[in-house]
């Protein structure tokens, strides 16, 4: 074969594979290119589903790999769902006549301005409780007295302005402005939209308040056990008495709710004593007894102990149970060093609820724990006209110690030593 015809054809077979290569790279390029325009784009839709404009639904390969995985990936057969609820419960609320004075601004009573740093931190909390032991019963009946008890109407917008719920109303000052008294109470807490367990217009009573949130239920009691001013014969269910049969009652109900745990004010006065006495003692294990886990006294006006454990009940479980005998009054008379202190409880409850594989929950293997945090804690300071300004103990003086508070020597000094008492009562 002579030499120039096979050159000839060696050169025509090189062309043949520059174009097959140049074909395979024209090719390489396009698919490269869609694939560079199709990866863009969906990274462009999921920027755009990141700030909000763009469906969930619209997002094709999101899906499509979302239902691939799921089909491949085996679901877990059981799945743990932690929930909690943070609470506060605070104690008396009520007014004297001299702070219902340095109240009065024109023709209202403005019992918030002293409140701004309580209210933040109440803030933080789920559900804030606390006790009213005065009626609100208008002007018309005559505000507080010495002895007497009635506050304006006002005190009930403080009281929801600092992010109070749930009112515990049965106190023993409650009957200081009759049956019309209770009943004025009672319209007012509900046209502020506060709820209240204590008090009741007719024998059929006010089931315990139950608080259902974050899949955590709470049951709220109160009861008191005496009263400043006797209650009419006949007419006893106007406010929740301790006795044995109106527990059982109120646990009755509580059991059929599915509730978690059960709080109960207890208005049991032993007023200005720092010792808490046989009375509050067998009245606080009667609530135990009967499976309440916290309660909450008031009535004494000062701070008392507090004690925690764990309960054996009748049928030989043990219930974890917390009492503070006495809170002491977070608003009231605050003419001593003594009553010018309060305290909160400060509880977690927490519920890890497990569910099967198909979202079931797995009643025998649901958790509950209830912690006891350390207690929140107030200083009231009064001016000489009866102005009120309220201090968190621990905050205050937090802020004080790193420079950002100025704070006056004299209420520095009297709100440490009130933050030495509390810890020498609470230990």
């Amino acid at each position: 074969m002579r030499k120039g015809y096979i050159e000839e054809e060696a050169k025509k077979i090189d062309i043949k594979a520059v174009k097959k290569s140049n074909k395979k790279d024209i090719i390489k390029f396009f698919i490269w290119m869609t694939i560079f325009i199709f990866v863009y784009y969906q990274i462009y839709v999921l920027v755009a589903y990141t700030l909000g404009k763009k469906e969930k639904e619209n997002m094709w390969l999101y899906n499509s790999i979302n239902k691939i995985m799921t089909v491949l990936v085996p679901k877990p057969t059981e799945t743990i769902e932690e929930n909690t609820l943070k609470l506060a419960a605070l104690g008396d609320i009520y007014t004297s006549a001299n702070i219902i004075k340095g109240a009065k601004s024109d023709s209202v009573y403005n019992f918030s301005d002293s409140l701004g740093q309580t209210k933040d931190l109440l803030s933080k909390y789920d559900v804030v409780l606390a006790s009213l032991n005065t009626p609100v019963a208008g002007s018309s009946s005559g505000y507080s007295t010495k002895t007497v008890y009635n506050a304006p109407n006002d005190l009930l917008e403080t009281i929801k302005s600092i992010g109070i719920s749930v009112l515990a109303t049965a106190g023993n000052h409650l009957m200081d402005k009759g049956e019309n008294g209770i009943k004025s109470t009672i319209n007012l807490i509900k046209t502020s939209e506060i709820n209240q367990v204590g008090l009741n217009l007719s024998d059929d009573r006010t089931k315990p308040y139950i608080i259902d949130k974050n899949n955590i239920k709470v049951a709220v009691l109160s009861y008191m056990t005496t009263s400043k001013i006797k209650v009419t014969k006949g007419k006893e269910y106007l406010i929740n008495t301790l006795v044995e049969e109106n527990i059982k009652e109120d646990m009755i109900y509580v059991k059929s709710q599915n509730v978690d745990y059960t709080i109960c004010y207890l208005n049991i006065p032993n007023e200005d004593s720092s010792r808490v006495n046989s009375n509050q003692k067998n009245s606080v294990d009667m609530l135990f007894q009967n499976g309440v886990s916290v309660v909450l006294g008031t009535g004494s006006k000062i701070v008392q102990e507090k004690s925690e454990d764990l309960f054996e009940l009748s049928d030989g479980t043990k219930n974890h149970v917390y009492a503070l005998y006495s809170l002491g009054d977070f608003l009231g008379d605050m003419d001593t060093d003594d009553r010018k202190v309060s305290i909160a409880a400060d509880i977690t409850f927490t519920k890890n609820i497990t569910k099967d594989k198909d979202g079931n929950e797995i009643v025998d293997k649901t958790k509950k724990n209830m912690l006891i945090n350390n207690q929140l804690s107030f200083y009231t300071k009064v001016s000489t006209k009866y102005k009120t300004i309220n201090y968190p103990i621990d905050i205050t003086l937090d802020a004080y110690n790193q420079d950002n508070l100025e704070l006056d020597a004299k209420d520095y000094k009297a709100i440490k030593l009130a933050q030495d008492n509390l810890k020498e009562t609470l230990k």
